[in-house]
């Protein structure tokens, strides 16, 4: 090899180490999570939810929006710009907080879905997630609606709030008995909350009818619907009527 084409050699080697070193030191002061660029001036409304490096990051706060305690270990969907794909899956600590990832590109919102417990935001049937403003949501914060209680909460820049609640053991069965439908690839309809032990089908041919009776009854016997429906709740058993 020539002279010079170790001098270049040298020099590439030289700038690859400088370049490990550099990231490496990133990734030791710089917190997980997508860093907001009013971090060196910030002041905490809520410096008993959010620690230092969280505060330094753009964060989902997830409230009971009954009690505004901090909900821990839920499930959040995040997605940028628009709600495409299967979207980011992100869990909360103990504090109720969940970093945002960095985002390929500059996204002007964010859309949200909690994905184990409800919504406490009005949100009309079907409907897409709505849209944040990452601008606001770094200039100040921005908190969700709640519309499951009293519970409210004071934000900081960075910090999205979305408020949630448990779901009641009605919803929790109801999804239960959709997902072990769909299991013996039968879909039924929506659950009426004034009706919260029935779901709504549509009807189909004579042999789509028996298809759905035959997984119907299969599902009803299951244990974990046959208990909360006859021994929990004192629900009669459709299927045993006369």
């Amino acid at each position: 090899m020539s002279q010079s084409g170790m001098t270049r050699m040298l020099l590439l080697l030289l700038l690859l180490a400088a370049g490990s070193v550099l990231c490496a030191q990133q990734k030791k002061d710089t917190p997980e999570g997508m860093a907001t660029s009013t971090s060196s001036g910030l002041q905490s409304n809520s410096a008993d939810s959010v620690n230092g490096s969280e505060a330094h990051a753009f964060r989902i706060r997830v409230l009971d929006g009954r009690t505004a305690m901090p909900v821990a270990s839920t499930h959040i969907k995040l997605w940028y710009d628009e709600p495409s794909g299967e979207g980011i899956t992100l869990t909360t600590n103990a504090r109720g907080v969940a970093l945002m990832p960095a985002p390929i590109g500059q996204p002007i919102r964010i859309l949200v879905r909690p994905e184990d417990a409800v919504d406490c935001r009005h949100m009309e049937t079907y409907s897409a997630p709505r849209g944040y403003s990452m601008a606001e949501i770094e200039h100040g914060g921005v908190a969700a609606e709640n519309t499951c209680g009293s519970g409210s909460a004071h934000t900081s820049p960075g910090e999205f709030v979305l408020f949630v609640r448990p779901a009641r053991w009605y919803e929790k069965l109801n999804r239960d008995v959709a997902q072990m439908m769909l299991q013996e690839k039968v879909a039924v309809g929506r659950v009426w909350p004034i009706m919260p032990t029935y779901v709504r089908v549509t009807v189909g041919t004579p042999d789509e009818m028996k298809r759905f009776q035959a997984a119907f009854h299969k599902v009803m016997n299951e244990p974990v619907v046959a208990h909360a429906m006859l021994e929990e709740f004192d629900i009669p058993h459709e299927l045993n009527r006369a």
